[in-house]
């Protein structure tokens, strides 16, 4: 036990002492806990019928599911010929897109929604190889494997915690979930504009 307690604050420790990484790390962690509950909402709002459902339920989780994995890996296979633009920039414009799939769903537009989905995730593919470029260069050798691992760790954690907070407000009000998303993501922007300029 002491030995892992130990563990776990050298990562700390290690994690702290590279600002750059904190703050993108931070940056992206409230990014992803924001954008998992996405999906589930959508199929929560599907769940209801009509211009939201595409032959079938299933058939529509399962389109939904095949486009973002698709647009996911695209975005890391030619996530190279995109090295000319910031990380910022791209997430900044992933949030964008984000609040008009809220704004889709919310309008009960899937067609429409289908393609955003689409380039969201691509975006989602872009930035994850740049975010691991942002780690290489700004981390020495000795801490990249804690540091990188202590990020992991926050990474997948926010997730499960997004998705549980908002999924949980939908089964009382589908709509009120999707409003207080929007705000958060228009409230993230308007904060990253001001706190990462400078690392851009």
């Amino acid at each position: 036990m002491f030995n892992l307690n130990f563990t776990i604050c050298h990562k700390i420790k290690s994690f702290m002492k590279h600002k750059k990484i904190m703050i993108l790390t931070v940056y992206i962690a409230s990014i992803n806990g924001l954008l998992a509950p996405i999906l589930p909402l959508l199929f929560m709002k599907s769940l209801k019928g009509g211009a939201m459902i595409l032959l079938s339920y299933p058939f529509t989780v399962s389109l939904v599911g095949s486009i973002d994995s698709i647009g996911t890996i695209l975005g890391s296979l030619i996530s190279s010929k995109f090295e000319r633009f910031s990380i910022y920039s791209l997430l900044r414009v992933n949030m964008m897109l984000t609040i008009v799939e809220l704004v889709l769903i919310y309008m009960n537009s899937l067609v429409v929604l289908l393609p955003i989905i689409f380039f969201s995730s691509l975006l989602v593919g872009l930035t994850m190889p740049m975010f691991e470029a942002e780690l290489v260069t700004n981390c020495d050798s000795d801490s990249l494997g804690m540091v990188n691992g202590l990020i992991d760790s926050v990474l997948v954690c926010v997730v499960p915690v997004g998705t549980g907070i908002f999924t949980g407000i939908a089964t009382q009000n589908v709509s009120l979930a999707l409003v207080i998303l929007m705000l958060l993501l228009v409230i993230l922007i308007i904060l990253s504009g001001t706190m990462l300029r400078r690392w851009e």
